[in-house]
């Protein structure tokens, strides 16, 4: 909520609390995440963390996954340790729509489960007087 991105979202947005307290280092939350976002499919399910462990638990599951940071908080290299698991590594969010397109494309008929795209509005500007 305090995003501002709950509206973008047909599914809840869904936390540890809605998990059952199954933190994202557990199969489980992810499980619980499909069952809450009435979604059997993982390989249509995203994850974008800055957590290996994360990552790694969300592709074991079947989830798609992008690693946020190209190193590890102790220094290591995301792209020699975590290329088993992290589909794409990136430096930052801008990135995404570089790296999952299909998320991002306007000619979409039916986006990807439980997001919705926002019209466009074009605010009009006030001429001071």
């Amino acid at each position: 909520k305090l995003l501002g991105v709950e509206k973008c979202f047909d599914n809840p947005i869904i936390d540890v609390r809605a998990a059952k307290f199954h933190t994202k280092h557990s199969v489980q939350c992810y499980q619980k995440a499909m069952e809450i976002a009435k979604n059997g499919d993982p390989s249509s399910c995203y994850i974008v963390d800055d957590s290996w462990s994360n990552i790694k638990t969300a592709k074991k599951v079947g989830w798609k996954t992008a690693l946020i940071g190209h190193k590890s908080r102790d220094g290591k290299d995301a792209r020699e340790y975590m290329s088993d698991f992290a589909d794409h590594i990136i430096a930052d969010l801008q990135e995404l729509p570089k790296v999952w397109p299909e998320l991002y494309e306007t000619e979409r008929k039916s986006p990807p489960n439980g997001i919705r795209r926002r019209k466009s509005s074009k605010s009009k500007r006030r001429k001071a007087d």
